[in-house]
């Protein structure tokens, strides 16, 4: 679907001078709103320059590299028009395999983003994923509003990443102090330099990445909305700081997800240190618990997490693989453990058949559902679909 501007007919750019339409400007604005494919909306905006100037805040709102040479092909019309350089709101590239940072540096590509970065002035949405991102990029998007940025620090064979690069590509980051969501991934193990002072309006983090002190971008933050992926190589000490971390954050943290995390034997978590965790997050609203390999929960573990989390928890999610074998037995006692629980979440790390995996609701618990289903409460709780 075609991802548009906010607000209906009233937003549409006034026709230039010596250019009017047959109609007014509130019914061709109604023919567009109508219209859900940016292809079709570029044939639309071919058909007469009311149409073009009407449509462009529709058609360069959002530059993404799902089809990569269409992508290209709206970067450099988008460059080549002063016009449009203030309707691009969102930037996401992705490139197609890892590319090493020398060579991504000289290609055509590059000069096309680092020219594109340099000329649009009203961007708030910027993704970059794929490879490192060199800091030579960072440097060109100097952008004072810009509120959701998604980047990668990764390490490949090709891909040559020192303390140096990540500092530096860190220290630009936080230069960007407008930022409300970030979105990182560290494909390091190398010490991260940050300073979370430098975001003050950051209330949404989506970290993964194989960092040694994972605990350094929670550290002094008062987030909303926190995703985790935090990977076995992680010890007891890492863990401990991570989580206490967090539960400094319990007059802000509404949001939790650890679901992708994969803690192993050295990490020393159990289903005890969440119940003593979650006790400190009162206002925490939607709980999703790390994979527990070593120590998988029972449940007595689950039932005593529910007890002692927020009273205003709604959504609960977990993994199936390792439950106990009465299922729906469990999901009646997991709602019953927790009065404001609305929605039990059952994910399967294996894609196996026989593994009952869901979205269970409180109304109808014995029925697993789409998770489709969760669409409007994600959307209550401020969580994006980048996040899931």
């Amino acid at each position: 679907m075609l991802r548009r501007p906010t607000g209906k007919c009233a937003h549409f750019t006034p026709l230039r001078p010596g250019i009017s339409g047959m109609f007014p400007v509130e019914l061709y604005g109604a023919i567009i709103e109508q219209v859900t494919q940016k292809s079709d909306l570029c044939s639309l905006a071919r058909t007469s320059s009311t149409f073009q100037l009407l449509a462009e805040p529709f058609i360069y709102h959002s530059l993404s590299s799902k089809s990569y040479p269409k992508f290209l092909k709206a970067a450099k019309s988008t460059i080549s028009c002063p016009r449009r350089h203030r309707l691009v709101k969102d930037i996401n590239l992705t490139l197609p395999t890892p590319t090493p940072t020398h060579a991504f540096r000289h290609s055509s590509v590059a000069r096309l983003v680092e020219r594109l970065l340099m000329v649009v002035s009203q961007l708030k949405s910027l993704g970059l994923r794929g490879f490192h991102v060199p800091r030579w990029i960072l440097k060109r998007c100097n952008h004072p509003i810009l509120e959701y940025l998604d980047i990668g620090i990764m390490q490949h064979a090709s891909v040559s990443v020192t303390a140096r690069n990540q500092k530096d590509t860190l220290q630009h980051i936080q230069r960007h102090t407008s930022i409300v969501k970030l979105m990182l991934y560290v494909g390091t193990s190398l010490p991260i330099p940050w300073d979370g002072s430098h975001l003050p309006h950051l209330e949404t983090l989506y970290y993964a990445g194989y960092a040694r002190d994972p605990h350094v971008f929670l550290k002094d933050r008062h987030l909303k909305i926190v995703f985790m992926e935090l990977f076995d190589s992680l010890d007891s000490r890492m863990v401990n700081e991570t989580l206490s971390s967090l539960s400094s954050m319990g007059s802000t943290l509404q949001v939790l997800d650890l679901s992708n995390s994969y803690l192993g034997p050295r990490s020393g978590y159990t289903g005890q240190v969440m119940q003593r965790f979650v006790e400190a997050l009162p206002l925490l609203r939607y709980l999703a618990l790390p994979s527990n390999e070593s120590d998988p929960y029972d449940e007595e573990d689950l039932t005593h997490i529910l007890q002692k989390s927020s009273r205003n928890l709604i959504i609960f999610r977990l993994e199936s693989d390792c439950l106990v074998p009465d299922v729906p037995g469990l999901i009646f006692k997991l709602f019953a453990a927790r009065e404001s629980l609305r929605w039990i979440m059952l994910t399967a790390v294996l894609d196996v058949e026989s593994m009952p995996y869901g979205v269970y609701s409180k109304e109808n618990p014995s029925i697993a559902v789409d998770e489709s289903e969760l669409w409007n409460t994600w959307w209550d709780l401020g969580i994006s679909g980048w996040m899931m």
